[in-house]
């Protein structure tokens, strides 16, 4: 993800998990697609990763598909060139079994 928010690329078994081809993703916000009640914890965890330019852990809901919200466990790691937080990089885990 971007320093704006917008996702840049995705694993392909992104779609296993969120229902969404990588393309409708590609160069949209988080916020379009986090659930609401999380956008201020995840606004706050991104402003302490710039900080302290350290990994954080992000629990938060997240869109599946066209329907119902899954929770979603991410570390996020910033990417950092030249001393400065280039963009956020995302490992994550659903709280649920998809087939």
């Amino acid at each position: 993800m971007n320093l704006n928010g917008a996702f840049i690329y995705m694993c392909p078994n992104h779609y296993k998990v969120l229902g969404f081809n990588l393309e409708e993703l590609h160069g949209e916000s988080y916020l379009n697609v986090i659930h609401p009640d999380d956008i201020k914890i995840m606004k706050i965890r991104l402003k302490e990763i710039m900080k302290t330019r350290k990994p954080v852990l992000i629990n938060y809901r997240i869109k599946r598909g066209k329907g119902c919200w899954i929770r979603i466990h991410s570390i996020c790691t910033p990417y950092i060139l030249n001393g400065k937080v280039k963009t956020f990089i995302f490992f994550s885990n659903p709280n649920f079994r998809y087939k």
